[in-house]
């Protein structure tokens, strides 16, 4: 048992801080402290529930003491009263015995108390603790997730050229460049033919005139 208090010493002294630094893994290894913190607890609290009940079994042990001490000082007085001197005697050396009894039950029950507060103390602190470790592991793990994510972009735009991509674009931007030349130039030559085939259109237009007129005049 001073094992198991000496551990609970031990992780109420200690910082949480300092068993992740400690750690290899601590997103593995803090769940397992965790868990062996909740066993510790429970076995605290066991440890304080048999102290309380040590403690009111002294108390209810005081409360029979006061009674027959009342009974065998009542028991004198009356014994005394009756001239029966040996009984009287007899029941003061049972009050005598009691009065010892009741002093060792009151200072037993003084520690016994000192000894509640003290595990309850212990108890409330190892809770704190246990929650604050708990704290930690969620924002462990979450960091650690944050961390992952980060290290596969990172590996991600480390296999991304970026002098390539700039390449890729500019040879994409010159074949656009010259679609649009080839297409403007098609367009300036259909237009260019277009109006030659106007121009060619128009002397047969004034051909088909002219002679339709000597067509007239011969008649």
């Amino acid at each position: 048992m001073a094992g198991f208090w000496q551990r609970i010493s031990d992780i109420l002294q200690s910082n949480v801080n300092d068993w992740l630094t400690k750690m290899e893994d601590p997103e593995k290894m803090l769940p397992l402290k965790i868990d062996q913190m909740k066993q510790d607890l429970v076995e605290a609290t066991d440890a304080a529930a048999e102290s309380m009940a040590v403690s009111k079994q002294t108390e209810m042990r005081l409360a029979d003491i006061k009674f027959d001490l009342k009974k065998y000082n009542d028991a004198a007085q009356q014994a005394l009263s009756a001239s029966k001197e040996e009984l009287a005697k007899k029941c003061m050396a049972r009050v005598l015995t009691l009065e010892k009894q009741q002093k060792s039950a009151e200072e037993s029950h003084v520690r016994q108390v000192e000894l509640n507060t003290k595990l309850k103390d212990v108890i409330a602190a190892l809770k704190a603790k246990i929650e604050e470790a708990e704290v930690k592991m969620d924002e462990l793990i979450a960091r650690n997730k944050a961390a992952k994510a980060q290290e596969k972009v990172v590996k991600t735009m480390g296999n991304i050229n970026v002098a390539d991509i700039g390449t890729t674009f500019n040879e994409l931007e010159q074949r656009v460049i010259k679609k649009e030349n080839k297409v403007a130039a098609l367009a300036e030559l259909g237009s260019a033919a277009d109006s030659l085939d106007d121009e060619i259109a128009s002397i047969n237009e004034e051909d088909e005139i002219n002679k339709r007129l000597q067509q007239l005049k011969g008649k």
